[in-house]
């Protein structure tokens, strides 16, 4: 739960404690050049909180009005003690007051009441609640402090088991307005009634692209901030790959950072971004705001027993977020809703807090990061959103036996930290962008090659090869332009790659091109990559451009020499990856250390089986192992050839191939696989013999 920074890899989807926005500022401020005057509402809430015998206090305030920013430094100027502000997203508003002992804990914008938040809840009531000792620093005069923006949301409801009344009598209003910027004119335009493009995830994005052209059509001045619905595959890129015109300036908040956007300088501009990022977005010049209609988020699914992908309606207060970054000292300002006036009826007023929609796996990490695993079986912890006893065992099942994070007893649940492969994984999840089944991925792999037998230089070429195939999973950058015709690798000069016998993935084929182009990317710009307009292949820029940095920041944390980067940046590591497998003594060798069967370990559970499918059949329907649900691969982001391999494997006499997939989204009441990695039977027979000798598939898969 320690602040993290991920300022090398531009990923923002963890949240964090985070402390600190601007030291030398606050260095200044702590001499005393700070002017109270500037903030006397703010300073009002402040000694309201700091001076209260309570030691919980509830702040509401309107977006914009120092909530995030000024209120912390105030408090630690109040205080005279450290402050530490808990974001919802990672990399907001780091406040960090250097003193010696902590004053104050604010837990910022809750009513998103995210997975972070929730945590951060679960070990304040905790050490509150007498069930452990105060953390250094601490004392029993600390101060707790909520804030939101949007009361209307209830997320201060049974916080520490408080009564309506007594959240009411500690909950302290700053008032709208305190900044001197004037109310400005907000006009409110939607789709015609008769438009139902809105219903569609990519027509929405198209239409998102449509009303951007048409407001810098009539206006090549305005600054558009344009909401995208998120994830990877629900047409986004529509808009990210769209030429807005050479004087447009072109900004998205995922690849690049606040300060760019701050110094954009005057002209027209499009700004791009998700909800959530919403709190880190600029203010200053937005004439208009393009807002769709919903929002990607994860769900849990019964049936597949997995975190799914899928979209949720956008609330009233989402909108009026959406609608409170237009700049108030502009003279007025257009919100376009890409979606009819008629739907706007029906929006609903709140939502189910975003920590119900998380995967319950990472609650349970975070309550052993905590410390306070079993105060919580215990029932020491007062949970607001309690998961249900079947969502824990699941919990429990993966990270005992799938994950290997935790040593389970009928007295004891203990976290795995002593020996090496636990630590790196560990620090992989507190230090990286790395999602934790990421982190255990990879760190899994780290630990095997310190066991490796072969010459250092071949042990860390593999690791270098898992790490580009994180990067690669994590955000693949080439798609098809259309789901339904070949896409052979031949036209990304890449047909004669693989990693071994029957052993590729949709991630390798990205990393092997981008192999191929970094250096070219780099040297000359992305622009002068060979074109791909005469293929079916699309290469998205954004997640190009931006590897590098998050290969580079991987490969520093596991102490990767340089040489190993120089290599990719002098084209050799390519080839060297190629050799390497084919000069194998002993594929089995090659198979255990291999980066893809060390992913097939920790994320064995979402191995798919596939049929070999007659030629009249356009579409690739599997069967999901574990829990025996038919599950639908897309074509559109497929670089896998599954067709070639099917038919190879049908000539062989099998009835189909395994492959393990990285991601479900659930769209039209059907759930859609992406990321592929294909194995061979002898890498299955392997994965059953390292687990206790399996010898039904199914048996060792099963989500009990």
């Amino acid at each position: 739960m320690a602040s993290q920074d991920n300022s090398e890899g531009h990923d923002r989807s963890r949240g964090s404690i985070s402390t600190s926005q601007s030291k030398g500022e606050l260095k200044e401020r702590s001499k005393g050049n700070w002017d109270w005057e500037l903030d006397p509402e703010l300073r009002r809430v402040t000694d309201l909180c700091i001076k209260s015998n309570q030691n919980h206090s509830f702040v509401v305030g309107p977006p914009r009005c120092g909530k995030s920013t000024r209120l912390p430094i105030l408090m630690a100027e109040a205080s005279r003690k450290r402050v530490i502000s808990v974001q919802p997203d990672a990399n907001i508003a780091k406040l960090h007051a250097e003193y010696t002992s902590l004053g104050v804990v604010i837990l910022d914008e809750v009513h998103v009441r995210t997975l972070v938040q929730e945590l951060c809840y679960a070990g304040i009531d905790n050490v509150l609640g007498g069930h452990k000792p105060l953390p250094p620093g601490w004392s029993k005069d600390t101060k707790f402090v909520f804030t939101t923006a949007y009361a209307q949301a209830e997320p201060f409801a049974d916080l520490f088991g408080y009564t309506e009344e007594e959240v009411h009598s500690r909950t302290f209003h700053i008032a709208a307005s305190q900044n001197g910027d004037q109310e400005n004119e907000v006009s409110e335009l939607f789709l015609e009634e008769d438009d139902t493009t809105w219903l569609q995830d990519f027509d929405t994005h198209r239409g998102i692209r449509d009303r951007i052209s048409s407001i810098l059509h009539d206006n090549g001045e305005a600054n558009v901030l344009a909401i995208l619905m998120g994830g990877s595959y629900f047409g986004g890129n529509i808009v990210k790959e769209t030429n807005f015109g050479e004087n447009t300036k072109v900004f998205d908040l995922s690849e690049c950072d606040v300060q760019e956007v701050d110094a954009r300088g005057r002209g027209g501009c499009v700004i791009m971004t998700t909800l959530d990022y919403a709190s880190r977005i600029p203010l200053d010049g937005i004439t208009d705001v393009v807002c769709p209609h919903s929002k990607v988020q994860l769900n849990w699914d019964e049936n597949l027993c997995k975190n799914v992908t899928t979209t949720i309606l956008l609330c009233r207060w989402e909108l009026e977020f959406a609608k409170s970054h237009l700049d108030p000292k502009c003279k007025s300002g257009t919100i376009h809703y890409v979606f009819p006036e008629a739907q706007n009826e029906s929006v609903p007023e709140n939502v189910p807090p975003h920590f119900l929609f998380t995967d319950r796996t990472e609650f349970m990490l975070g309550l052993i990061r905590l410390g306070v695993l079993d105060s919580f079986f215990a029932r020491q912890i007062h949970h607001r959103f309690p998961p249900t006893m079947l969502e824990l065992q699941r919990a429990l099942y993966e990270l005992e036996g799938g994950l290997s994070l935790l040593v389970v007893d009928e007295h004891h649940i203990s976290a795995k930290v002593v020996d090496n492969r636990s630590k790196i994984i560990w620090a992989l999840m507190d230090g990286t962008w790395l999602d934790f089944r990421a982190a255990v991925c990879l760190g899994d792999l780290a630990h095997r090659i310190t066991t490796f037998t072969g010459e250092p230089e071949e042990s860390e070429a593999v690791l270098l090869l898992g790490i580009l195939l994180a990067v690669f999973r994590n955000r693949p950058f080439l798609r098809r332009r259309e789901a339904r015709r070949p896409a052979p690798l031949a036209d990304l000069d890449l047909e004669d790659l693989c990693l071994g016998e029957k052993l590729t993935s949709d991630a390798w084929i990205n990393a092997a091109y981008w192999l191929r182009h970094v250096v070219k990317s780099e040297t000359e710009g992305f622009d002068t990559l060979p074109s791909l307009a005469d293929s079916n292949w699309v290469v998205e820029r954004g997640g190009f451009v931006t590897a590098l940095a998050k290969v580079r920041s991987l490969a520093n944390h596991l102490e990767l020499p340089a040489r190993c980067l120089a290599k990719v940046m002098d084209g050799s590591f390519l080839k060297y990856t190629q050799d390497l497998v084919y000069n194998q003594a002993s594929i089995f060798d090659w198979i255990r250390y291999n980066p893809l069967t060390a992913y097939l370990q920790t994320y064995k559970r979402n191995l798919t089986y596939f049929k070999a499918l007659d030629d009249t059949e356009d579409i690739y329907i599997g069967t999901d192992i574990s829990s025996k649900r038919e599950i639908r691969l897309d074509k559109s982001f497929l670089g896998v050839d599954l067709e070639a391999e099917l038919r190879q494997a049908k000539a062989q006499g099998y009835a189909g191939i395994y492959g393990c997939v990285s991601d479900y989204v659930e769209t039209d009441n059907r759930v859609i696989a992406h990321g592929l990695t294909l194995f061979p039977e002898e890498v299955i027979k392997d994965l059953m013999e390292q687990n206790g000798g399996a010898t039904d598939l199914w048996e060792l898969l099963k989500l009990k």
